[in-house]
């Protein structure tokens, strides 16, 4: 992890500054800022890592080159900052008031930006993000192409208006963050959750890298080539669907739940069943046994099953050499008709 050692700022900025974290209180720097409203704080290169700085105000301050590493800035004001090519790893900037900050280059991984407001704010120079904890924050009409959110928790993050072109999403929690309006023209999603994203027209979402491969070609020798995809959900089937056994365990878990819904049968519905005809599928193992309803009747007539996976479900009356348990194999798992003492089930 690079350090800065050279301090290129104000110095009688600096020493406010230290003063005020040396006394544990914001109140110093922040009453200092009040009387000098015209001052534009220079703290370039200065290093503060693991400092308590909760509050402070650097509205407009220069901060390039900072190392702020670990720094705890929780609703520090930051708006029209400029924190070029800084240092922030696992900094804490969540509720921070970061609009139209530039943070091009910026190292923000492992950082918590919770509920932060970055606002048209800049992480251009490919930021870095990685692991970033963005939940809730606010990046609308931010420039982040070709950012480094890898693996970051953009859960509830809104991006609406944002320019993410070419920015690395791979691995990165998309649950219900919002892109209306946004760019994510030639971003990589590769791995990423995606569920409940809100896009819209004016969505950008051309060129989607959603896996990257390297080939041989006999011509042109290595070639890297990238699957792509037009829409952030068809990115996601496409990682289920390359994710090996994926699809067949879908499927088993889905027969599982209809297993389970046919035989969630109220005793009320059982007793309106009275005697009529019709047949009962019993599972050998188990304790209980599970009910299936039959319509139709014994004297219905049989149709051809419809098969999900390897379960197969009839519209008639059950056959005993058709019904064998989800994922099970054998003569123990099949699925044999009740007795005639048994009532059916509507």
């Amino acid at each position: 992890m690079r350090r800065k050692t050279d301090y290129t700022g104000n110095e009688q900025h600096l020493q406010v500054l230290k003063e005020s974290v040396r006394r544990g209180s914001n109140r110093f720097w922040n009453q200092w800022r009040k009387n000098h409203p015209r001052v534009v704080p220079d703290l370039r290169g200065v290093i503060l890592a693991g400092a308590w700085l909760r509050a402070f105000n650097f509205d407009r301050a220069r901060l390039d080159g900072a190392v702020l590493d670990r720094a705890d800035l929780a609703s520090v004001r930051l708006e029209q900052a400029s924190l070029r090519a800084a240092d922030l790893y696992y900094a804490n900037l969540s509720s921070v008031h970061g609009r139209k900050a530039n943070l091009s280059g910026a190292r923000l991984g492992n950082a918590t930006l919770r509920l932060g407001d970055f606002r048209s704010a800049t992480f251009l120079d490919d930021a870095y993000l990685n692991h970033a904890n963005c939940q809730e924050a606010n990046f609308s009409r931010a420039k982040l192409a070709g950012a480094n959110l890898t693996d970051a928790d953009l859960t509830s993050t809104r991006f609406d208006g944002a320019d993410l072109a070419g920015a690395q999403l791979d691995g990165a929690i998309l649950n219900r963050s919002s892109f209306l309006g946004a760019s994510l023209r030639s971003a990589s999603v590769g791995g990423a959750f995606i569920r409940h994203v809100q896009t819209d027209r004016k969505t950008d979402q051309r060129d989607l890298a959603v896996d990257v491969h390297v080939v041989w070609e006999r011509a042109r020798g290595r070639m890297i080539e990238f699957d792509q995809a037009q829409d952030l959900r068809l990115a996601q089937f496409h990682d289920v669907v390359d994710e090996h056994g994926a699809v067949a365990n879908l499927i088993s878990a889905s027969a599982k739940r209809v297993v389970l819904i046919l035989g969630s049968i109220s005793a009320e519905a059982q007793a309106r069943s009275g005697s009529t005809g019709g047949r009962v599928a019993r599972a050998r193992k188990g304790t209980g046994g599970v009910r299936f309803p039959w319509p139709g009747g014994t004297g219905g007539k049989r149709h051809r099953p419809l098969h999900c996976g390897h379960v197969a479900v009839h519209r008639g009356r059950p056959h005993e050499s058709e019904f064998r348990a989800p994922g099970a194999a054998g003569d123990d798992s099949r699925f044999d008709g009740a007795g005639p003492a048994d009532r059916p089930i509507r």
